[in-house]
């Protein structure tokens, strides 16, 4: 849902918007402005790489010095999505070179940030990892649980099931 929303506000600054989701159907996923490709394509493509994926096997370390050399230079990068899936040395050497222009954060791999040399960057920003704590977010949250609760009890099908 946050790269959908993401994208429509992008496409509302009339940029083109591609992306990768390996799981996702492209032909069901109901925006047709939005061209899929494969990761080399969105590498050397983007001027702008927004990260909006889970921290997992196959997503650990996927911004890592190969990917970066496949970018275009002076590429932005955002991810406000899992530390981790940067590899947060191989960023420090490619924003110190100029390769990378900007980088916006609010995850890291250590949680506090101890690279001091990456949060201090002119050409980072840093903000907090609360997007989950506003009061809309809050009550998003126990509306939520209340309704996964509520299936459970009657045996409903569960949507947030862990398997």
């Amino acid at each position: 849902r946050i790269s959908t929303e993401v994208a429509r506000i992008a496409q509302a600054f009339s940029m083109r918007v591609i992306g990768y989701d390996p799981y996702v159907d492209q032909k069901s996923y109901g925006n047709p402005d939005i061209e899929f490709v494969d990761l080399k394509n969105l590498f050397s493509s983007s001027d702008y790489i927004s990260i909006h994926a889970p921290l997992n096997n196959d997503t650990k370390h996927l911004i890592n010095r190969e990917a970066i050399s496949q970018m275009k230079e002076g590429v932005n990068i955002i991810c406000a999505a899992r530390g981790g899936i940067i590899d947060e040395i191989a960023l420090m050497d490619n924003i110190e070179s100029g390769r990378i222009a900007g980088v916006a954060l609010d995850v890291f791999e250590t949680e506090p940030p101890t690279n001091s040399k990456l949060i201090e960057h002119n050409n980072v920003i840093v903000t907090p990892h609360i997007g989950a704590q506003t009061v809309e977010a809050q009550i998003r949250a126990s509306v939520d649980i209340s309704e996964e609760v509520i299936a459970a009890l009657t045996r409903e099908e569960l949507r947030w099931r862990i398997v």
